[in-house]
């Protein structure tokens, strides 16, 4: 049967990575984390040009009234993300029939690391970071 989709992408930290309970764990509580997140996005969003994951971060953590060095330490537990119940199997099931892709705001290094320590058993991942654009398929896509 043929597919509706070429591809489905997927955010990393949302859709396949559950990185609200760390953003909570590292913000002692779930509204102070949520604060923080949405202070995150507004910051991100509006920033223009890319800046480093772990500054936006930084910035976001001061307008939520969390101390910096609780900051660093969501980067400094990167590996204690894990992905939603749900996700392993999803990407599964899609794999084969559609190209899988994954899309991130934060850093390359950090995006490989998530997907390593939590996804990649079940997709392939290939990115190429070419002057604002990945790598979908060996074809470059923009994105912005």
């Amino acid at each position: 049967m043929p597919t509706k989709y070429d591809a489905v992408l997927f955010d990393l930290l949302t859709a396949l990575l559950d990185s609200w309970s760390l953003w909570n764990d590292v913000a002692v509580d779930p509204e102070t984390g949520m604060a923080c997140r949405k202070a995150y996005l507004e910051v991100t969003y509006g920033c223009g040009a890319y800046r480093p994951y772990e500054d936006l971060v930084a910035e976001a953590a001061e307008m939520a009234g969390i101390a910096p060095v609780r900051a660093a330490a969501l980067v400094d537990r990167w590996d204690e993300l894990t992905p939603w119940p749900d996700a392993v199997p999803v990407l599964q099931a899609l794999h084969g029939r559609v190209k899988l892709g994954v899309v991130t705001n934060c850093s390359v290094v950090l995006g490989h690391e998530a997907a390593r320590a939590s996804v990649s058993a079940s997709m392939s991942l290939r990115r190429r970071r070419r002057r604002g654009s990945t790598s979908l398929g060996g074809r470059p896509t923009p994105t912005r």
